[in-house]
């Protein structure tokens, strides 16, 4: 394979405020394989934690921030385990993205879901960017 592209970091939330419904509906994994962390994290009071997903729920609420729901973030680690134990269908098949394709589908599709932080990760493994060139362009500031 000459590049291959991965979701690295995601994070999102949804207004749903039961944090198993999310777990089920949006990542298509069995609820019982996360476990309390026994901390709050992003404005949650708690997290429910497998791998490197983290589901943050009961929200913090104030005069500012209101009707949170549940959070779901996942790093790279946490990104390759949702890949590949995800039941949103369409997953499982060769193609290692399919359950990050059902799931970005599922919250395109929930007007009040938003997606706070997606990184995307390419490796170049034939050589496609010169990096003397980039360097070369950083350092002249010729970026655009």
């Amino acid at each position: 394979m000459k590049c291959q592209v991965l979701v690295d970091w995601l994070t999102f939330s949804v207004k749903e405020t039961d944090p198993v419904k999310v777990i089920r509906h949006y990542l298509g994994l069995d609820p019982a394989l996360f476990q309390d962390a026994g901390y709050g994290l992003l404005g949650y009071n708690r997290v429910l934690r497998f791998s490197e997903i983290c589901v943050c729920y009961e929200p913090r609420e104030n005069d500012f921030f209101k009707d949170m729901g549940v959070c779901v973030s996942m790093s790279g680690n946490g990104c390759r385990t949702f890949e590949t134990m995800s039941k949103l269908s369409g997953a499982g098949n060769q193609e290692e993205s399919a359950a990050f394709l059902e799931l970005l589908r599922l919250l395109a599709s929930d007007a009040e879901a938003n997606i706070s932080r997606i990184d995307i990760a390419c490796d170049d493994r034939e050589g496609f960017l010169n990096m003397e060139e980039i360097i070369e362009k950083v350092r002249a500031n010729e970026l655009n």
